[in-house]
């Protein structure tokens, strides 16, 4: 039996496979950035960005040069699972984002980023970039893992 799909199902679809990622580890002095898409579904570190006053033009210019469909943010909390100071600017650096880009943003778990960031050997790029393609590989993961569950019910 043939299987009829519609063209917005084959849209979102191939929308689904070639989509591409921005993960952002931000810090106060730093931010890193790394990128994946779809269909490889590994991140690697792209830069490290000064925090100063051109640091979200310089984001918003890459995820145009990159066409990234969705940025994803380290959510950053301490210990006991409570925000940190550093989120709050996090938070308004997301907002500035969403103010200049037609993109889906997503904020996902970064505890311990960079400390496993630490532990690749022969990184390159400054630890923030390697963290932020652990956030990012930590949010692809799961994001397999609930399509996986959708597809199995």
């Amino acid at each position: 039996m043939k299987k009829v799909v519609n063209s917005a199902t084959l849209n979102l679809w191939l929308y689904n496979i070639f989509m591409k990622f921005l993960g952002i580890d931000y810090g106060t002095k730093r931010i890193g950035l790394a990128t994946a898409d779809s269909q490889n579904k590994i991140a690697t570190p792209l830069k490290v960005i000064d925090n100063d006053g051109d640091a979200l033009k310089e984001v918003v210019e890459v995820c145009k040069k990159k066409k990234i469909d969705t940025i994803v943010i380290g959510e950053s909390k301490d210990r006991s699972g409570r925000e940190n100071p550093v989120m709050e600017h996090a938070k308004e650096f997301a907002n500035g984002l969403i103010n200049s880009l037609e993109t889906n943003i997503v904020f996902a778990d970064e505890f311990g980023s960079s400390v496993a960031a630490k532990r690749q050997p022969g990184s390159p790029m400054h630890v923030d970039g390697s963290a932020a393609a652990v956030i990012l590989n930590r949010y692809l993961n799961q994001r397999d893992e609930k399509n996986d569950e959708n597809s199995n019910s």
